[in-house]
C-alpha cells in the first residue's frame, strides 16, 4: 500500500482504473547482486478512447509505491509487514516442494557457502526475527538514496517527454555508492 492508497482494495481500484494495467513487485538475484524488480504494465493511450495518457498516472502510482509506502509512526504498517513473512515463508515452503529448483538452490547454497551468491533472494526464515517495522522502512530508504536504481521503457514513447518526466520521478536526494566491479 501508500499513503493514498493504504489497502490491497484501493489499489487494486487504482490499477483497474488504469484499464487494468498489471503491476508486480519480485525479488530476483542476479550473480552477487540482489535485484528488486517493480514492473507496470500500461495500455498505449492511442488504444483508448479519449486517446489517455497513462504514463503520468502510471510514473506517479511508482513514485508512490517507492516514496510513500503505507506507514505508521516511524516504520511500515505491523499489520502488512506480518503478512509479508507469512507470504515469504510460504513461498520458501512452495520452493521445497519444487524438487528440481530446490535442488538448483541447495547446490548454489553449498557450492557458494559464506558468499553472497549462497544466499537465496527470499533470504531464510532465520532472517525474519530481526527484521521490525522501523528498522525495515530505514533499509528501504538506504537502498533508494544510495543504491543503483535503473528504469527500463518498452513501448512507444516521446522520448523528450519521458526523460522529463523520470527526472520529476527521482524528486529525493541520492547518494549513489560505488558499485564495486569483479575482475573474472
Amino acid at each position: 500500500g501508500t499513503g493514498s492508497l493504504p489497502d490491497l482494495r484501493r489499489l487494486n481500484r487504482f490499477i483497474d482504473q488504469l484499464y487494468g494495467a498489471a503491476f508486480s513487485v519480485d525479488v530476483d538475484q542476479l550473480g552477487d547482486r540482489q535485484v528488486i524488480h517493480l514492473c507496470l504494465e500500461l495500455v498505449d493511450g492511442r488504444f483508448l478512447p479519449d486517446r489517455e495518457n497513462l504514463l503520468r498516472p502510471g510514473v506517479d502510482f511508482l513514485h508512490d509505491v517507492l516514496r510513500d509506502p503505507a506507514c505508521e509512526g516511524a516504520g511500515f504498517r505491523r499489520d502488512y509487514l506480518r503478512q509479508e513473512k507469512s507470504a515469504l515463508k510460504l513461498n520458501m515452503a512452495a520452493l521445497f516442494n519444487d524438487k528440481l529448483l530446490y535442488a538448483q538452490r541447495r547446490c548454489i547454497e553449498v557450492m557458494c557457502r559464506g558468499e553472497p551468491f549462497g544466499i537465496s533472494p527470499l533470504g531464510t526464515a532465520d532472517d525474519f526475527r530481526g527484521i521490525n517495522p522501523v528498522h525495515l522502512l530505514k533499509c528501504h530508504q538506504d537502498l533508494l538514496a544510495c543504491h543503483p536504481i535503473d528504469v527500463f521503457v518498452c513501448g512507444r514513447t516521446a522520448q523528450k517527454r519521458d526523460i522529463a518526466l523520470w527526472e520529476d520521478f527521482f524528486d529525493w536526494e541520492r547518494h549513489p555508492r560505488p558499485v564495486a566491479v569483479q575482475e573474472p
